[in-house]
């Protein structure tokens, strides 16, 4: 059955395409044929290309505004701005579990890229964080997120910086780093 799935080409969920700012400044997302997302790693540049979003699912609304706090971003950034490196940024947007909308607790979204610029990487992310009215999560000891949302004036979407906790439960010291968190 496996086999039958791979080969029809249906084991292949969500709709590709381009995350962007329209004319009239609202976050539209659009279905590219061009746009093919990441499947592989190692990337298979031939295969793959640079990425794209994949949407499962379109955010839901409620009175005409995507609820808040109703999704987050996980967002695990590459080191450096250099397109020929071995890693790549993942963007996970996921719905949370809520009286609202089902179904719930899962993947809606994805970006799984390497653009030729950590700066085009960190567009479509924050794009992608006001399309659906989501945080964002990060590491914070890679990537340049914290300078792009400095320059961009787009600190309000980041998640502030998380407490960790040790094994006797209690919270570690914070690395003074405002927002995300550090993997170290």
């Amino acid at each position: 059955q496996l086999s039958k799935l791979k080969g029809s080409k249906l084991g292949e969920l969500g709709v590709p395409g381009l995350i962007y700012r329209n004319e009239e400044g609202l976050v539209k997302f659009e279905h590219s044929a061009q746009a093919r997302a990441i499947r592989h790693f190692p990337v298979k540049k031939d295969v793959d290309g640079e990425g794209c979003v994949v949407q499962f699912q379109a955010p839901f609304y409620v009175n005409g505004s995507v609820p808040n706090n109703l999704y987050y971003i996980c967002h695990d950034p590459y080191a450096f701005d250099d397109s020929q490196g071995d890693s790549i940024g993942a963007t996970f947007v996921i719905k949370r579990m809520n009286n609202e909308s089902s179904p719930d607790d899962f993947i809606v979204a994805e970006y799984i890229a390497r653009p030729s610029t950590q700066d085009e990487y960190n567009k479509n992310l924050f794009l992608l964080a006001e399309y659906y009215n989501a945080k964002i999560g990060f590491e914070n000891d890679r990537g340049n997120v914290i300078e792009y949302a400095k320059n961009a004036r787009l600190f309000h979407w980041l998640e502030e910086e998380f407490d960790i906790y040790d094994k006797d439960n209690r919270i570690m010291t914070k690395l003074g780093r405002r927002f995300g968190m550090s993997m170290s």
